[in-house]
């Protein structure tokens, strides 16, 4: 969630014009280490409970959906969004947000591993993920 709210603060900086720190930005990359390193040792620390799954499956979505590339955010680093509501919602800043590839093929391993998107049962997830 970490990852998910550094992501969200970098890019509405970055629409208003601001940058971001070097110990900023460090502390993002941290907070997605921290976190590839807690899924990892859930998944190899045997077979996690379904909710814990479920729980895993939901912090690579975190990552997933948050791309960290700085070059993704560089090509669109506008929101796609002209109305005169445009920050409803904070459409400006999920606009300019794409997938992590990585993250995402991860994400998919891991739906798949707990037997497909029918089998969440956390409220919303499954629809989220579609």
């Amino acid at each position: 969630m970490l990852y998910g709210s550094f992501s969200h603060r970098l890019v509405s900086q970055r629409n208003v014009g601001l940058s971001v720190s070097k110990q900023e930005y460090s502390q993002g990359l941290k907070a997605e280490c921290e976190t590839i390193q807690c899924v990892n040792a859930a998944l190899s620390g045997g077979s996690p409970s379904r909710s814990a799954h479920e729980a895993l499956i939901l912090s690579v979505l975190c990552m997933a959906a948050n791309a960290r590339d700085e070059t993704v955010w560089l090509r669109q680093s506008f929101s796609p969004f002209n109305a005169p509501l445009k920050k409803l919602q904070c459409l400006d800043i999920y606009g300019t947000l794409m997938l992590h590839p990585v993250h995402a093929q991860g994400l998919h391993q891991l739906i798949k591993l707990h037997g497909g998107l029918e089998e969440i049962t956390t409220a919303g997830l499954a629809a989220t993920i579609s």
